[in-house]
């Protein structure tokens, strides 16, 4: 049995979280590693533009894990969480 990654992307907004991820995907994937990707802000995207509304946040983030959980039940490489989540219980379950 292969061993598998998850890594947990978390810091503030602005601080570079997706800049990095894309750049560990980037070499990952160049390598021959499968890599799944699950960021609750890409849910709010809308023709490119970041189109953030809070009745939908609980939704998207049930969404996002049940997504990142779908990835590592399916054998992924490495799957990364890539959210805020700054506080532990957010994290936790991912």
């Amino acid at each position: 049995m292969c061993k598998k990654t998850v890594i947990i992307n978390r810091a503030v907004p602005g601080s570079g979280k997706t800049s990095i991820t894309r750049c560990i995907v980037n070499s990952l994937s160049e390598a021959g590693y499968s890599c799944g990707i699950h960021s609750t802000d890409e849910f709010f995207m809308e023709k490119g533009r970041y189109c953030f509304d809070i009745r939908k946040l609980n939704g998207f983030h049930q969404q996002n894990l049940k997504n990142f959980q779908d990835d590592v039940a399916r054998g992924v490489d490495v799957v990364i969480c890539d959210n805020t989540n700054l506080l532990p219980w957010q994290a936790a379950p991912y």
